[in-house]
């Protein structure tokens, strides 16, 4: 798995690239946290993701719900790979990740 946190404007964007899988757990987890040290406001691009499973989607479902207890917002960005929505779909976490069915 590749991170880049950048800064766009008022919220800082984490582009992922590569598996994201659970051998990256605590990398993500660290990521993901000093993104929202950094902005109260954080968009994760999943464009080239090619591999997703259970516990990469799990923190990406613990990020949104926390973030959102803490005042701040964690999203994902709308241009996320088909591997990724392809796997959202078929484990049932469409509607957690703030997806409905029919979005492609």
């Amino acid at each position: 798995m590749i991170c880049e946190l950048c800064r766009s404007g008022d919220e800082m964007i984490l582009k992922l690239q590569g598996e994201c899988s659970v051998e990256y757990a605590k990398e993500l987890q660290n990521v993901l946290i000093e993104g929202l040290e950094k902005s109260e406001a954080l968009r994760v691009d999943l464009a080239m993701v090619t591999q997703v499973d259970t516990s990469f989607l799990q923190l990406l479902c613990a990020a949104l719900n926390s973030s959102a207890k803490s005042g701040r917002r964690v999203s994902i960005a709308e241009n996320f790979s088909d591997e990724f929505m392809r796997f959202a779909r078929d484990t049932g976490y469409v509607h957690a990740l703030g997806f409905e069915k029919d979005n492609q």
